[in-house]
C-alpha cells in the first residue's frame, strides 16, 4: 500500500498502513539487493560480449547496450 502523502496521517486515517511492519520495497542501501543488481548486469554483460564474439552484435551495438546499463 502506499505512503500516505497527507502530513497530518499518522494513524492510517486515510486508510494507508504506516508501521514498520508494512510491506515496503526492496532498499537499494540493502546489501542483498544491490548483491543480485549488480550480479544480474554482470551476468547481461558476459551474454552481450558472448554475442559480439559470435557475431550476433556488432562492436557498436554493445557499446550502446553497455552505455544504457550505466545510464
Amino acid at each position: 500500500m502506499p505512503k500516505c502523502i497527507k502530513p497530518s496521517c499518522n494513524r492510517g486515517c486515510c486508510g494507508h498502513d504506516h508501521s514498520s511492519k508494512a510491506e515496503q520495497a526492496p532498499s537499494i542501501v540493502d546489501i542483498e539487493v544491490v548483491r543480485k543488481i549488480l550480479s544480474q548486469a554482470v551476468v547481461n554483460m558476459c551474454k552481450r560480449a558472448i554475442a559480439c564474439a559470435e557475431g550476433e552484435l556488432t562492436r557498436d551495438e554493445l557499446a550502446e547496450k553497455d552505455m544504457k546499463l550505466m545510464e
